[in-house]
């Protein structure tokens, strides 16, 4: 699969690198608040 894209592929990696860890911590975060909560 040798198609141009119009964006590089680089910036697209780290920019769902950062997407993908920013969902996570947030996921996370929400999870701990939610036991918190529930204890």
């Amino acid at each position: 699969m040798n198609v141009p894209l119009p964006i590089d592929t680089e910036s697209m990696l780290s920019w769902l690198i950062i997407i993908v860890i920013s969902i996570v911590l947030v996921i996370v975060m929400f999870t701990f608040l939610w036991r918190s909560d529930k204890l």
